[in-house]
């Protein structure tokens, strides 16, 4: 099951409300005509429940509308991601409230004190993507990030390729690390 942050996650969704909102719809218009044939008459208690039944399927009718307008992140570009950023922390098709609007979040990669993020549509609102994000990040208590978002692959692509590649060298010192913590330990062993 896909869950927020995995890839495909938003298609999944549509299909889900969906399906939901057909199974409610009919469930509405089957408990209405039921109603209307038992009595011949749309006062009663049928067709009391079948309205009350048609409000959350309005509500799921327009949960689906929203998702509907978004696309998610591309096939290809998730297997460059993949392939570009191994070491890197990924989240795919993501939706963020930046002020009462709904922007469409791509992919959004993370290393240690930098995130990453590329705009699927609505390219040129990166500006107060990365302005509301850092607010909330502020607001959350986590102040040392840079946060930065792209509307361009390229650019994107190549942030994630750097940021992989700080990684990459931070596993190999980090090895070193223990190399060396493990020669000390055995130099102290021997000299005791």
């Amino acid at each position: 099951m896909k869950t927020k942050g995995q890839f495909g996650n938003i298609r999944k969704r549509r299909g889900k409300i969906l399906n939901l909102v057909l199974l409610s719809t009919a469930g509405t218009a089957l408990l209405l005509l039921a109603g209307y044939y038992h009595t011949h008459t749309l006062t009663n208690l049928m067709t009391l429940l079948a309205l009350s039944a048609y409000i959350p399927a309005l509500i799921l009718a327009i949960r689906g509308i929203s998702l509907f307008f978004h696309k998610g992140l591309s096939e290809e570009l998730f297997r460059e991601l993949e392939e570009k950023g191994k070491l890197l922390e990924k989240c795919y098709d993501l939706m963020i409230a930046v002020n009462g609007k709904t922007v469409s979040v791509g992919a959004v990669v993370v290393y240690e004190a930098l995130l990453c993020g590329y705009l699927t549509e609505q390219k040129e609102r990166t500006k107060e993507t990365e302005n509301f994000l850092k607010e909330f990040l502020k607001q959350s208590g986590h102040t040392n990030l840079t946060v930065r978002f792209f509307g361009d692959r390229a650019p994107f692509l190549s942030r994630v390729e750097g940021m992989n590649a700080m990684a990459d060298v931070a596993k190999a010192t980090r090895e070193r690390q223990e190399v060396y913590r493990q020669l000390i330990q055995s130099v102290t062993d021997m000299s005791m």
